[in-house]
């Protein structure tokens, strides 16, 4: 089960692919880390929350970690139309 309430590892999510599903915040945080600059686990798990529903919008990098602001395009707030 992943915390949606705070920074999701990118490997969490590629490691548990299916929970993904359960999310319903409107906006989640994705990390990784990398020494060598691959990000490897990043790009896995932005392709299984894309093909869950969910677009990159904004992206932090310090050298050897890298955060992504994704969002979830089925949130339906209830203010919403």
């Amino acid at each position: 089960m992943l915390d949606e309430t705070k920074t999701i590892k990118a490997k969490d999510v590629v490691n548990n692919s299916d929970s993904v599903y359960g999310l319903m915040q409107p906006y989640i945080l994705i990390s990784d880390d990398s020494i060598t600059g691959r990000f490897d686990n990043l790009l896995q798990a932005l392709a299984i929350l894309k093909d869950a529903g969910w677009d990159a919008l904004q992206m932090s990098y310090t050298g050897t970690s890298i955060m992504v602001l994704v969002e979830n395009t089925n949130y339906k707030s209830k203010n919403r139309g």
